[in-house]
């Protein structure tokens, strides 16, 4: 007969909750209504290790230059320069 483990609950919890409230803490970091978004980008380029496959991290550079940073399966990873074309 298998063994069953017993579910330590508090510490189940106290991890959930942790977890729960650090996606609580960077949602509310962005403002939302009908026609905008606002979000604060940081201003330093992510660290290309922090990238997992199949992942990409948009920043604004310290000279005010929108960029994204991706990285393809186990390929290196890339930086991109989002430009934005004149309004109309």
């Amino acid at each position: 007969m298998a063994a069953i483990t017993s579910v330590i609950l508090s510490d189940t919890f106290n991890t959930l909750m942790t977890r729960v409230n650090s996606i609580i803490s960077k949602i509310n970091t962005i403002t939302a209504d009908a026609s905008t978004m606002t979000m604060a980008f940081s201003e330093n380029a992510p660290n290309d290790a922090s990238l997992s496959d199949d992942s990409a991290v948009l920043y604004v550079d310290s000279n005010g230059i929108f960029k994204l940073k991706r990285k393809v399966g186990a390929a290196a990873v890339t930086t991109h320069t989002v430009t934005i074309g004149a309004a109309e």
